[in-house]
């Protein structure tokens, strides 16, 4: 993976790559274009044209993208639907989760979209629950760059996300003894642990 650094940058502005400490990196394994922000020529470019992974700099241009594009009072919104009626605590028919792919959506706010279940006076749901993804329907992927299939970073973007995809492994050691549980439970994931209490080791 081919990544820029910035001390790497500002000193492509004075030297030649070849020339440079680039802290251990080699000459093929960066990528730099560097030009003045009111415009002209670069600075400095070295294999400019090369498809690299980015890394984190790309968090400066999609912030920049998307405070151009979306505006910086922006909300994501997230929404259950249904135009089913209402019998007896039922919702007789099809519930749609709508996802706006808010990064920051936790169990927290789940429940809250549960809670507002309850508030209309739904206790159960004899249809199905409808994922609708349509928000990110025309988002690319990251096919290019095959060497890095299955990080973390080049997973593609998800309309319900929810609480970044993390889950949590607690630890207990009660009446029941020492235990682990996984939060939230995850179908057909199975924990197998083996877990004793150490000396002197209160149970709480």
């Amino acid at each position: 993976m081919a990544f820029a650094k910035w001390p790497a940058l500002l000193a492509l502005a004075c030297a030649p790559a070849l020339a440079l400490d680039l802290h251990g990196l080699k000459p093929d394994e960066i990528a730099v274009w560097a030009a003045p922000v009111e415009g002209g020529e670069p600075l400095a470019s070295h294999r400019a044209d090369e498809p690299v992974n980015p890394a984190s700099t790309m968090k400066l241009l999609t912030g920049w993208a998307a405070l151009n594009r979306l505006g910086p009072d922006y909300r994501w919104k997230t929404a259950l639907l249904s135009a089913a009626p209402v019998e007896g605590g039922a919702l007789k028919g099809d519930l749609y989760w709508l996802g706006g792919g808010d990064p920051r959506f936790d169990n927290g706010d789940l429940l809250s979209l549960l809670y507002s279940l309850r508030l209309r006076g739904i206790r159960q749901l004899d249809g199905q629950l409808l994922l609708d993804k349509r928000v990110f329907g025309n988002i690319g992927g990251a096919e290019d760059f095959d060497g890095d299939a299955g990080r973390a970073f080049v997973v593609g973007p998800d309309t319900h996300l929810t609480n970044l995809k993390v889950a949590w492994l607690t630890f207990f050691n009660d009446g029941q003894g020492a235990r682990v549980a996984l939060d939230p439970p995850l179908a057909g994931v199975e924990l197998s642990a083996s877990l004793k209490p150490g000396p002197g080791e209160a149970r709480a």
